[in-house]
């Protein structure tokens, strides 16, 4: 989002010299970028507030560290509820399941033995 808003402002300034020397043409591509990046960051605005106020109650939570809810990390993971899937903001890959601990590899495959 940053290097959105760092291009928009590129262009804002390149619109402005347009204005300033005169040129219509220039200044109009650099206004139809502006609104461009202005659509994209509005969509991903409204994206993360939708999101976020879609909030778990966690008043049944009893244990609190600093004011935020522990996580068990020793309960084995659940397989991604496909369901869930609009909860998750756009270009995260969730991983299809979660676990506490990886495992050491024991077994003696490929291994000469």
């Amino acid at each position: 989002m940053d290097s959105m808003v760092r291009k928009m402002g590129a262009h804002q300034q390149a619109f402005t010299n347009a204005i300033e020397d005169g040129d219509e043409v220039q200044a109009r591509n650099h206004l139809s970028e502006i609104i461009k990046f202005a659509n994209y960051l509005d969509n991903d605005l409204t994206d993360i507030v939708t999101k976020s106020e879609n909030l778990t109650d966690l008043s049944g939570v009893s244990h609190f560290a600093g004011g935020v809810p522990l996580v068990k990390f020793n309960e084995t993971g659940s397989k991604f509820d496909s369901s869930q899937r609009a909860d998750v903001l756009k270009g995260y890959m969730p991983p299809a399941r979660t676990h506490g601990t990886i495992k050491k590899v024991t077994g003696t495959f490929g291994r000469r033995v």
